[in-house]
């Protein structure tokens, strides 16, 4: 019994000593003292809260489990992906330990998520498996998706392995082959000689003119990375403007459709109240034009430079920006197809604010991904 429960107890065995004297006097307060007490007695029959514990995932799955393969194959999203592990498993003798596989050579974790990507399964840590199916991943749409997931991984220190799920199926050995030349250190090669033994209590002791030199070289590739953030965020800045400045815009220029909406379904009586108050607040300002209001910056990609290093990281940025864009607006004319008050609405003012790619929100629109 919680502390709460036994609070209610005695202030109702309190209850009952004081009424219970009265029943000699009045015999109906008897009924009070019989309901006091079957209450009561229900706290102490009360049933025990049960603990439903969430459903296991591969996530909980440990190396004693009988079902810690099953689990894992649960967690897949596709066939290819189920046959994939399956393989590494038998081929790495690899077990379960705090949500990933692991053995001797290879770790292994699945469903691995690194900011608005998943990806099928991530080796040691910093080699990304995808398992592509030809559903999925064949169309020029698709590919040009997976091109720039790929750009972003190995910006962020990744390498990418793609395996068709074709190879996957039909050819396992295949798929394991590629996997151990993509991901593990490639065995010495023959030809290649060994280093010399250095006696094992010798100490090498490098010349002062090598650790200014070192020094040296520290301090050139620090000031060269200075340098490059500088040049990539003088290039790309007038970008990062417009697109942030069109998203506040855009999402204004939403929230008033929507009041606007909510508006028009008042009843006449709260119409009025609202208008009242209205003209209460502004105190007869005239209002501003929506042209004033909305000032739309054209989205236009920054120049290209010479710096292939730095101009790598700018494409990659700005088609990281222009993806989220291009979902954005879809999601807009899937919202307008929808909702018919909305659309009429959201097109009318848009055209009003002088919004210059008007095509962009219109239904079937094509939103750029690249300069075109």
């Amino acid at each position: 019994m919680n502390g709460k429960s036994a609070g209610k107890l005695w202030v109702r065995a309190g209850l009952i000593a004081i009424v219970l004297p009265l029943c000699f006097i009045f015999p109906y307060v008897l009924i009070v003292v019989l309901i006091l007490t079957w209450l009561t007695f229900l706290d102490f029959i009360e049933p025990k809260t049960k603990t439903v514990l969430p459903p296991r995932t591969w996530v909980d799955a440990k190396p004693d489990d009988s079902d810690w393969l099953e689990l894992f194959l649960k967690g897949c999203e596709s066939p290819a992906e189920e046959k994939f592990l399956q393989s590494m498993v038998k081929e790495f003798n690899l077990y379960p330990s705090n949500g990933a596989l692991i053995s001797p050579a290879l770790s292994m974790e699945m469903q691995f998520t690194f900011h608005n990507y998943r990806f099928d399964f991530v080796l040691n840590s910093k080699y990304i498996v995808e398992i592509d199916g030809a559903t999925y991943h064949s169309s020029p749409e698709q590919v040009e998706r997976d091109r720039i997931r790929d750009e972003f991984s190995v910006a962020h220190g990744y390498s990418v392995l793609r395996i068709p799920a074709s190879i996957v199926f039909n050819n396992p050995a295949e798929a394991i082959r590629r996997v151990k030349d993509f991901a593990l250190n490639p065995t010495r090669s023959a030809t290649e000689p060994e280093p010399e033994p250095v006696a094992k209590n010798s100490i090498i002791r490098k010349p002062v003119s090598n650790y200014i030199g070192d020094f040296t070289k520290g301090v050139s590739s620090f000031t060269k990375i200075v340098i490059d953030a500088s040049l990539k965020q003088a290039t790309i800045s007038d970008f990062k403007k417009a697109i942030d400045s069109e998203q506040i815009f855009l999402n204004a220029m939403v929230r008033k459709v929507e009041t606007e909406i909510r508006l028009m379904n008042l009843s006449p009586g709260e119409r009025k109240i609202h208008d009242e108050m209205y003209a209460r607040i502004t105190q007869g300002h005239i209002k501003k034009p929506i042209t004033e209001i909305f000032c739309w910056t054209p989205i236009i990609l920054p120049e290209p430079i010479d710096n292939e290093v730095v101009q790598r990281q700018i494409s990659m940025e700005c088609a990281y920006h222009l993806e989220n864009r291009r979902k954005y607006f879809e999601d807009l004319r899937k919202r307008s197809a929808n909702d018919y008050m909305f659309a009429v609405l959201f097109h009318k003012y848009m055209e009003e604010s002088g919004f210059p790619d008007m095509d962009l929100i219109k239904s079937g629109a094509h939103v750029p991904t690249s300069r075109e």
